[in-house]
């Protein structure tokens, strides 16, 4: 899906992105308000992947998204450990 959708914007809602991150993801740490403060100017026609470490945060920032009328939101199942246990690159 990354790699099919140039436009797509990834959203870490962690708050351990330093320690290693997606390739271009944006980090909206959904515990400090990172992420609510982000949400008006986030364009919400285009696509979103958001991902943390854990179930909560991501679901939470999907749902976020969906209730400010975001249109397409995708979220990694397994979330950032899925990724790197596949064999993923990350970032620091």
């Amino acid at each position: 899906m990354i790699d099919s959708n140039p436009e797509l914007i990834i959203i870490d809602v962690s708050p351990n992105y330093e320690d290693g991150h997606v390739h271009g993801s944006i980090n909206y740490y959904i515990g400090d308000g990172s992420l609510d403060n982000a949400i008006p100017s986030l364009d919400k026609n285009k696509d979103y992947l958001v991902y943390c470490h854990v179930d909560s945060a991501s679901i939470g920032c999907a749902e976020k998204l969906v209730d400010a009328g975001f249109e397409t939101i995708y979220r990694f199942k397994g979330n950032y450990q899925a990724w790197v246990d596949a064999g993923y690159p990350i970032e620091k």
